[in-house]
Parts: structure tokens; sequence; C-alpha cells
């Protein structure tokens, strides 16, 4: 500011020169290309700040405004209840009863006979008498006869054959299973035909 005043003084003097009558003959002066600050004595030489341009008006205020920190919303936290599972209870563990051990049971007694006798009856014409037999299974029956005549025994069932034709003789044969067995002659096939039931 002080360089200010003084560069206008020193201007305002060299118009007065030149206003009274300072112009004559000689050269006007110079103008002053430096100008002194006057610095006040026992004090050093201050560098002083040179003007800048301030803008009229009011200073410019500042709209920004720090901003406060907004504080972050804590979530809130739900109270949880843990699921507890639910299991079925074990069961104890049981011992299953031992099946009944089956009481055998004995067959029942046979009700048919374990033997049968068959004889021949006839003069021209002979039979089996008795001509059917029942016997249990395992049972035998009997074949036999005397006279004039010649016989014999088939049981084709099971192979069987008594052997050549006799006037007289006596045969044996065991029924080992069930079933219904045809029994007959060979000489006289059309009469002399039985059967043996075995049950």
């Amino acid at each position: 500011m002080h360089r200010v005043i003084i560069t206008a003084v020193a201007a305002a003097a060299a118009l007065a020169f030149t206003a009274c009558g300072g112009g004559g003959d000689e050269p006007a002066p110079p103008s002053p290309t430096a100008t002194a600050t006057a610095t006040p004595a026992g004090s050093a030489a201050t560098p002083q700040a040179s003007p800048r341009a301030t803008p009229e008006g009011p200073a410019p205020t500042s709209t920004a405004t720090a901003a406060a920190p907004t504080p972050t919303p804590t979530p809130a936290i739900e109270a949880v209840t843990p699921i507890t599972q639910q299991t079925s209870p074990t069961p104890a563990a049981t011992t299953p009863a031992a099946p009944a051990t089956p009481t055998p049971t004995p067959p029942p007694a046979a009700s048919n006979p374990m033997a049968a006798s068959v004889g021949v009856t006839g003069t021209r014409s002979y039979f089996w008498t008795p001509r059917d037999v029942t016997v249990a299974p395992g049972g035998s029956v009997t074949w036999s006869w005397s006279g004039n005549e010649f016989h014999d025994v088939h049981v084709d069932a099971l192979g069987y054959v008594s052997g050549n034709p006799v006037k007289a003789g006596s045969y044996t044969l065991t029924f080992p299973s069930a079933g219904t067995y045809a029994v007959s002659c060979t000489i006289h096939p059309d009469t002399m035909r039985g059967t043996v039931m075995v049950e």
C-alpha cells in the first residue's frame, strides 16, 4: 500500500514541476522507472506483498459445510431360537420269543390191516376171492390156491410176476406206498381180475 502511495506522490511532483515552468530549455527529467519504498529508520527492510485485486462485494462465503458423519445404522439382531430336532425315542431292544418247538404228532394208527389173503374159487370159471382187498401202506397180500387148474399172479404197476403158472401155489407181495393196484391171472384174464387198495 505504501508503495502505491509513494508512486502516486512522485507522479504528482513531476506534473507540478512541469506546470510550474520547469519546462525552459532543460529537458524534462526522465520518469522514474523504479519506485523507492520508504522504510522507517531502525527497522529492517521487510518485503511487502504486492497488492492483489480483490473482487468487489462481500467475501464469498463457503456454502459447503462439513457434513457431520452420519452414523451407520446397526442392523437389529433378531433373537434366533435354535431348532431342536425331535427324534423318536429308540424302542427298547426286545428279544424275540423263541418259536415253539412243534411236538411231533404220532401218525394215527392204521385203520386198514397190514395183511390180506386172496384165494381162488370156481369150477369152470375162476375168480379171485375176495376180488378187492385193502391194506395199509407197507402191508402185504398173499395169493394162494390148489386144484386142477393152473394160475399165476401179475401186478403190472409194480412189475411183479409170480412165475410160471402152477396148480398149487402161494405168493406174497408187499405194497410200500398208497395207491390202487390191478391184479390178474394170465391164464384166466377175463374173470380173475382184482385190485389191491393201499391207504
